[in-house]
């Protein structure tokens, strides 16, 4: 499968924007704690795919990629704000 990256659109933005607030909603789990029940429903996202137009194979790379943006948007985030700290 091409990897193939699109720009967030304001859709996206707005669902990645209601994630977060009902995260923030839960302060009494820990960062792990967001990762393994965020983890479990991107599994059973997975498995609702359809798969007479992704592969198996074709779903894991998408997630795995979009992991990888994800994270580099935090680091990217953390460069930020590190940056902007008075020394």
């Amino acid at each position: 499968m091409k990897k193939r990256t699109i720009k967030p659109t304001e859709a996206h933005q707005l669902f990645h924007r209601d994630i977060t607030t009902v995260m923030s909603a839960h302060p009494n789990l820990t960062p792990v704690e967001y990762l393994c029940l965020m983890a479990q429903l991107v599994g059973q996202l997975a498995g609702l795919q359809d798969q007479t137009k992704y592969t198996s194979e074709a779903v894991m790379t998408m997630i795995a990629e979009n992991i990888k943006e994800g994270n580099l948007m935090v680091q990217m985030q953390m460069i930020n704000a590190d940056m902007r700290k008075p020394n």
